[in-house]
């Protein structure tokens, strides 16, 4: 690790040489995405191999490449995952040595890279001082993301007026650009609505509604077709998504974007509308899928009472002895129903009763092409067994789902938060992998007092 930390303490003094280099015009021809899917790639695959400095100077030249455009939140992620990947003792000693150099050679895509390690090792409060220094720096303010990054580790941290004010910087650095303006208000939203944080989402979501920008508009009918689902305003539900499906129209069936971003939110948007559409004429999957994402929303808000009362009536109503004969959006969904009922069964006291539900799922979980359930579900149990302070059938759960891989008989440190084998979805492990290392330092305390 020593040899490592040269080779990074030297690629700060040295690190404009080789990004300056990456800034031309071919970045927009031809197709840009796939040139990003190969960039972002071998920024993972770099960073995973364990060559961490040739990681740093490759993620931060990307960085600077594609500062200006949808895709720099692409390559953000990629930074992330890869740091992730990191062992957590390694994660702390490259934290703490980023630190200490940038504190003499400031550079503000070094500090860029230390928020994002901080958040890849779900430490929020170390991030934002990182993210604050980035935003100060020439290059990096020109970039909307950085505030909103800053945003999202202060709602972390439970500073909300802060934040607000963090991604209002975002929004604002983006008024020259619709498509990033749109992305910066759908992560300020999505941000505020994982947190149950309604009244924020509700601000970002009316910004995008009066957009003139068709997608954003659309997108921000949809969430309000969504929130009116949750105050069960029928009436709304139908007018908003009526709106929504007729800014979507504009585009036709299958339209061609510049960027995948953009690709994934209309998908995203047309796959919620058509729900929507589907609960209309009665559909009770719809309705189902409705009625979990409100549970969600009301998880988010701790409010488990109100979350139960969304999706207690949905088990009895699908056998899973059936389940080989659904498509698989009614597996995934029913699936994700049962889960969550159980799961707030044990946070509200119930422990044994989630705990026996999850286990009788296990024989008939299917994965599906949305997620791994085979997988998912052993992480589930974990958590429902460590709220009844059942830690070591917690922990071993854990290392069942967390070392489940793709490539029979191969196994991974289920320490690490992400692995390009792992069967979790790179965005979910994340949660798994924060409760599994707090049950290793539980047992590694445990054992020094002894």
């Amino acid at each position: 690790m020593n040899r490592i930390m040269r080779w990074i303490a030297w690629a700060l003094l040295c690190v404009a040489l080789p990004v300056s280099g990456q800034r031309d015009t071919s970045v927009f021809k031809g197709k840009p995405w796939e040139r990003i899917e190969q960039q972002r790639d071998d920024i993972e695959s770099t960073i995973l191999s364990g060559d961490v400095g040739s990681g740093y100077v490759l993620s931060a030249s990307h960085l600077f490449e594609w500062k200006n455009t949808p895709a720099f939140q692409d390559i953000v992620t990629s930074v992330y995952r890869g740091y992730g990947g990191i062992p957590l003792a390694e994660e702390e000693q490259l934290l703490s040595f980023l630190k200490s150099e940038l504190k003499t050679n400031s550079q503000g895509v070094g500090w860029l890279e230390c928020g994002l390690l901080a958040m890849a090792m779900m430490k929020p409060e170390e991030a934002v001082p990182a993210f604050k220094q980035a935003a100060q720096d020439s290059i990096c303010c020109q970039a909307p993301l950085t505030y909103a990054l800053l945003g999202q580790a202060l709602t972390y941290t439970g500073n909300i007026s802060e934040a607000t004010r963090a991604f209002q910087a975002a929004v604002k650095a983006a008024s020259k650009e619709q498509v990033i303006q749109f992305q910066m208000r759908s992560l300020f939203a999505d941000t505020m609505h994982n947190q149950g944080k309604l009244a924020e989402w509700q601000n970002a979501v009316e910004e995008c509604c009066n957009s003139t920008y068709p997608l954003e508009c659309a997108w921000g009918l949809q969430q309000e077709a969504q929130n009116a689902w949750y105050q069960k305003d029928r009436l709304g539900f139908e007018t908003f998504t009526n709106l929504a499906l007729a800014q979507m129209s504009v585009y036709g069936a299958s339209p061609t974007w510049q960027w995948s971003w953009e690709k994934g939110r209309w998908n995203r948007t047309t796959r919620h509308l058509g729900y929507a559409e589907a609960a209309l004429k009665g559909s009770t999957d719809a309705q189902m899928i409705l009625d979990y994402e409100c549970a969600a929303l009301d998880s988010n808000r701790v409010d488990l009472e109100s979350a139960m009362r969304w999706i207690e009536k949905w088990p009895s109503r699908y056998d899973l002895r059936e389940i080989d004969q659904w498509d698989e959006v009614r597996q995934l969904w029913v699936q994700r129903v049962y889960v969550g009922y159980y799961l707030f069964l044990s946070r509200m006291g119930r422990v044994d009763e989630g705990v026996a539900g999850i286990e009788a799922m296990i024989p008939f979980a299917r994965d599906t092409k949305h997620e791994k359930f085979t997988t998912t579900i052993y992480c589930h149990l974990g958590y429902a067994l460590m709220q009844g302070e059942r830690l070591k059938e917690a922990k071993e759960a854990y290392e069942i789902g967390l070392s489940l891989l793709d490539v029979p008989g191969e196994m991974i440190d289920p320490a690490l938060a992400y692995h390009p084998k792992g069967r979790i979805d790179k965005l979910d492990r994340v949660m798994f992998v924060a409760n599994y290392r707090d049950l290793l330092n539980y047992f590694n305390q445990m054992e020094g007092e002894q």
